[in-house]
């Protein structure tokens, strides 16, 4: 079968999505299918923006696989231009336009993307020759082209969602593009999502056909559990951003300083060690909690020494919300960092809802704990002890159903299936 996967998320272009988005192509190929990826434009990123896999010149070398490299007529929109640090009134000024533009497109349903979007439907309108068209998308934009180019010619539609986007817990304001997004749905032959309570939360009341594909970890994960064996530091590691109010570190500080309350003031043994962007949001947090020597921001760091440094960890954090119940878009929520950390970690600290369906898909790995955002006595009391207990047994065995090979497999398979049935409409309303 010869597929048109879209996605702006793909290699070199480093971005937690281009795992997911590398990993399915890998799977199709293994497969046997021909695939033309649909991406957007490296040229003009910095080195800190670009990230090789390990294999990526044996993957880009395999005839079955051919390439658009799609360039944005406004990729300072989605690259994100910081104003603090423009130097000069003019990139000030284009800075703080930037930004607007960005905030609205997000506030009328969309996102950033879209300029890429028309500039790839336009790029891809002369191909011809698919059999199916699939789009991975953190919604919205990037839909677009996929819908309007699997319309054109009358193949089946392939949507695979990494996340929600109506009704995302993380954005307070969005004048809704539901209706359009039902438009979609209607058309598509699957709907592929990370896990059950997102996939209902995106279907609606659309009946479409619908797989869970989870997340995972990949072959880098992989060669960084050689370190798994080395004696553990005393770390608490996070990696990744905050989204507060929902998901934000409070939790981890309050509870560590509930540990400094137990040991009559003195340090915690654990440290809390952040890497990521949201470092602002973590020493104010842990300034307002007074326990801004027992955590260490690092900053942004390259992949590779955020996989060690969680091979080495004691314990790592993973939080989808700080909340103790959750609604059906919150317990959806099931970032792909989980997965690479019960790979990797002797312990996986979660704070997550009683009622989220991170719970119950890592229910089997002995190394994950589970609390909700309130929870910091309880959270304080296993840290403290976590030192003096030996790593689980079985928990290799648990991370393996979470090996993208095992997971792309799987999407592949979906995807044929899916492709089979046939549900896509033209453009005139029947069956094509």
């Amino acid at each position: 079968m010869n597929i048109l996967f879209i996605t702006y998320f793909f290699p070199p272009r480093k971005a937690i999505a281009s795992i997911r988005t590398y990993e399915v192509c890998k799977g199709l190929l293994a497969a046997g299918h021909t695939v033309h990826v649909a991406t957007a434009c490296a040229a003009g990123l910095t080195p800190g923006q670009l990230e090789m896999p390990p294999d990526w010149e044996q993957v880009q070398s395999n005839p079955s696989l051919t390439f658009s490299w799609i360039p944005s007529p406004w990729r300072s929109l989605h690259e994100g231009v910081a104003v603090r640090g423009a130097r000069g009134l003019w990139a000030f000024a284009k800075a703080v336009v930037n930004r607007l533009c960005a905030r609205f497109t997000t506030f009328i349903g969309f996102d950033p993307m879209l300029p890429w979007a028309w500039a790839a439907k336009r790029a891809l309108a002369g191909t011809t020759g698919f059999d199916c068209v699939l789009v991975s998308a953190g919604p919205f934009s990037t839909l677009l082209p996929a819908r309007a180019l699997a319309r054109r010619y009358r193949v089946p539609l392939i949507l695979d969602y990494r996340d929600v986007w109506n009704g995302t817990p993380h954005t307070r304001f969005r004048l809704g593009t539901r209706w359009l997004e039902r438009s979609i749905l209607r058309q598509a032959a699957l709907l592929v999502s990370i896990s059950p309570s997102c996939l209902a939360s995106i279907r609606g009341q659309v009946d479409v056909p619908g797989v869970v594909v989870t997340n995972g970890f990949g072959a880098d994960v992989e060669t960084a559990c050689g370190d798994c064996d080395s004696p553990p530091s005393h770390d608490l590691v996070y990696a990744g951003a905050f989204y507060p109010p929902k998901r934000s570190c409070s939790p981890i500080v309050e509870t560590l300083k509930k540990m400094r309350g137990r040991d009559n003031g003195k340090l915690p043994a654990i440290s809390f060690v952040y890497a990521g962007p949201s470092a602002r949001h973590v020493q104010a947090s842990a300034d307002l909690h007074g326990v801004s020597d027992s955590v260490r921001c690092l900053g942004a760091l390259p992949r590779v020494e955020v996989l060690a440094m969680q091979a080495r960890s004691l314990c790592t954090v993973v939080i989808t919300s700080i909340e103790q119940t959750a609604s059906l878009a919150d317990r959806g929520i099931v970032t792909g960092k989980i997965f690479e950390a019960i790979a990797l970690s002797r312990w996986v600290l979660v704070i997550s809802p009683e009622d989220s369906d991170v719970r119950a898909m890592t229910a089997e790995c002995p190394q994950v704990v589970h609390f909700h955002g309130g929870q910091t006595d309880e959270m304080a009391a296993w840290l403290a002890s976590l030192s003096e207990r030996a790593a689980p047994k079985g928990r290799v065995e648990a991370a393996r159903p979470f090996a993208w090979s095992t997971l792309a497999a799987a999407f592949a398979l979906a995807v044929t299936e899916g492709a089979r049935g046939e549900r896509c409409r033209g453009p005139e309303g029947v069956r094509a």
